[in-house]
């Protein structure tokens, strides 16, 4: 299947972005309230689509911290985990969502070319580096973030969530240095 990325309007998306973070919360067992299935206002969006019918496969949503209102301290982890300890905020973003409509989960190489792009995304606008969680439960996924050269860096405890996550580091520059990185980018 051929497919592309692109930067995406979340006010064109946004029911789609809704329904992403509530099946999300129903893959984890919880539920939350509003404040997380809207999209931010302060995030990123970029989406993967199917050529040459141009169907939204998937998105990701990430955020600089320091675009937080109180940085690190206002992030979902800030009370759990030493993100300061880890670099400036100004190079550090969270991964709030990475989604597949459900026909392509099982596809790993779409899922791959969603996050390498938003990697490089990130990369151009000089981030080095993303936080992103699952829940604790998520064993397939948490294999996947290691297999990706990604860092555990602790558990957490979102406030409004009744789950633990588990929260990863991933270097961006060495995530798309990777040699499956460099199989998606060469395709492209």
């Amino acid at each position: 299947m051929t497919t592309y990325t692109k930067t995406i309007d979340p006010d064109r998306y946004d029911d789609r972005i809704r329904q992403a973070r509530r099946e999300i919360q129903i893959s984890w067992n919880t539920s939350a309230g509003k404040q997380f299935l809207e999209p931010l206002p302060h995030a990123h969006y970029f989406g993967i689509f199917s050529q040459p019918d141009e169907k939204l496969m998937g998105f990701s949503e990430w955020y600089r911290y320091s675009n937080l209102p109180e940085g690190f301290e206002s992030s979902p982890y800030g009370r759990t985990i030493d993100l300061p300890a880890i670099g400036a905020a100004e190079e550090i973003a969270n991964i709030r969502t990475l989604y597949l409509l459900s026909e392509y989960r099982k596809s790993f190489g779409i899922y791959v070319k969603l996050y390498v792009s938003t990697a490089l995304s990130a990369l151009k606008r000089g981030i080095r580096l993303t936080t992103l969680s699952t829940a604790t439960t998520a064993l397939q996924l948490q294999s996947l973030y290691l297999s990706m050269g990604g860092q555990l860096l602790g558990h957490a405890r979102i406030r409004g969530l009744s789950v633990d996550v588990a929260v990863f580091l991933i270097n961006l520059e060495r995530l798309v240095t990777s040699p499956v990185a460099r199989r998606i980018i060469a395709r492209d």
